[in-house]
C-alpha cells in the first residue's frame, strides 16, 4: 500500500504547525499573487483526481489563497519565505508574506516530509522512496535521489547531508533505520532504528538529530557530525531533569533554547537538556508549536476543536519566549464562500507586520 495514500488521517498536527510557521512569518503586502512563470494547472492524470485544477495561488484581501491543503510547511526566516506543502497532491509552494506572492511547483510525488538545510536557502523534501531539494531562491527543484524506505521524517545536517526516516505514523508499532544520504554521489547507510511513532526535529546548527516519541515521554538523540547518524543519549520519563515533550520540541534559532508541547521551556546541555523554571508567566500545554526570533507561536492544547478541523477557528498565541508573557491572541480567518467560486482551503495571512518574528 503506498503509504502516502494515508496522510489525510495523519495531516492534522501537520496542519497546525503550517498555521504557526505562517504566524511568525510576517505580514501579507498587495502585490499580485506568484511569478508569472509560475506553473498553473496539475492535469487528472497528475493529480489522481477527477477533474484537472489551477494549482496557482492567488492575493486576495491581503491573503494568499491556496486551492489545495498545505499540511507541511517550514518558515525560512534568512528569506523570509514560507515553504507548504500538499501532502496529498504533489505540489508545494515557494511563499513571500511579505509581497502577497507565491510560486508553485509540481514535485515527482505528493510530499510527506519537509526540512529546511542550516542556512534556509533550500528546503529537502522527503518522498515515498526518495528525496528532492528545491532552491527558495530559484525555486529550482533538484534531481530525485532515492532512498530505501518512505522519507516522512527529514533532517538536513550542517554539511548538507540529509537523514530521513519512516517516521510520522502514530498507529505503527515498528521500528525502521535512520537512513543517512550523500547528496552528492547518492549513495546511502542505515543508521540505528527508531520507532515509526516519532518526528525528527533537527538542532538549528545542523549537527544534531533529536527523535521526539508522539506516543511516550521519550527523547534520542543522534550526532550528525559523521556521515551516518550515531547515537548519543536517551532520555525516558522525564530523565536528565525534566526532558518532558508531550511529544513536540521546537528550537529558537540559536539553538540554544527549545519549547516543549507541554508549555516547558528547556536549554540544551552537554548532557542533553534542563528544565528553565519560569519566573511569573507560563506557555500554554500546545497541540503545535513554532519558534523563531524570540517569540514563541503556539496552538493551546485544549480545550478547542480536534487537530483535524482544518485549523478553522483555531487561535494561536503569540508569547515572548524570554519572559514567557503573552504578546497577543488571534484567530485565523475563517474560510468563507467568496465572489467567485474557489476550492481553497489552505490560506496564508500573517496579521500585522508588527507581528514578525524579530531578533
Amino acid at each position: 500500500m503506498n503509504e502516502a495514500s494515508n496522510w489525510p488521517a495523519r495531516t492534522g498536527k501537520r496542519l497546525l504547525v503550517s498555521l504557526l510557521a505562517v504566524a511568525l512569518a510576517g505580514g501579507c503586502g498587495s502585490s499580485p499573487a506568484g511569478p508569472a512563470d509560475a506553473a498553473t494547472s496539475l492535469d487528472a492524470a497528475d493529480a489522481g483526481d477527477a477533474l484537472p485544477f489551477t494549482i496557482e495561488a492567488h492575493c486576495e484581501r491581503d491573503m494568499l489563497w491556496f486551492p489545495l491543503p498545505a499540511e507541511l510547511s517550514v518558515y525560512s526566516r534568512a528569506l523570509d519565505r514560507v515553504v507548504l506543502a500538499s501532502a496529498q497532491h504533489r505540489v508545494l509552494w515557494i511563499a513571500e508574506p511579505s509581497v502577497c506572492a507565491a510560486r508553485a511547483l509540481v514535485l515527482p510525488q505528493p510530499a510527506m516530509g519537509l526540512a529546511l538545510n542550516v542556512a534556509e536557502t533550500r528546503a529537502v523534501v522527503g518522498l515515498a522512496g526518495a528525496v528532492v531539494a528545491i532552491d527558495l531562491q530559484s525555486a529550482e527543484l533538484g534531481p530525485t535521489l532515492a532512498t530505501p524506505s518512505e522519507a516522512s521524517g527529514v533532517s538536513v545536517d550542517w554539511r548538507g547531508g540529509v537523514h530521513t526516516a519512516k517516521v510520522g505514523f502514530d498507529g505503527d508499532v515498528d521500528r525502521s533505520p535512520i537512513v543517512s544520504l550523500d547528496t552528492n554521489t547518492g549513495q546511502t547507510r542505515l543508521g540505528p532504528l527508531v520507532d515509526n511513532a516519532g518526528v525528527f526535529v533537527t538542532h538549528p546548527l545542523g549537527r544534531t538529530l533529536y527523535w521526539v516519541s508522539t506516543r511516550f515521554e521519550r527523547v534520542a538523540a543522534f550526532d550528525l557530525s559523521a556521515s551516518i547518524a550515531v547515537p548519543i543519549a536517551s532520555f525516558h520519563d522525564g530523565s536528565a531533569g525534566d526532558v518532558r515533550t508531550c511529544g513536540l520540541l521546537a528550537f529558537a534559532p540559536d539553538g540554544q533554547l527549545a519549547v516543549t508541547g507541554c508549555g516547558t521551556v528547556l536549554r540544551t546541555t552537554n548532557d542533553g537538556f534542563e528544565l528553565v523554571p519560569a519566573q511569573r508567566d507560563e506557555l500554554a500545554e500546545a497541540r503545535a508549536v513554532h519558534v523563531s526570533g524570540g517569540r514563541v507561536a503556539l496552538i493551546p492544547a485544549l480545550p478547542y476543536p480536534p487537530a483535524d478541523s482544518n485549523g478553522e477557528g483555531l487561535p494561536v498565541h503569540l508569547y515572548d519566549l524570554a519572559t514567557r508573557k503573552l504578546l497577543q491572541g488571534f484567530e485565523p480567518p475563517r474560510l468563507v464562500p467568496s465572489a467567485r467560486p474557489r476550492p481553497a482551503r489552505a490560506f496564508l495571512n500573517a496579521g500585522p507586520a508588527s507581528m514578525r518574528a524579530a531578533g
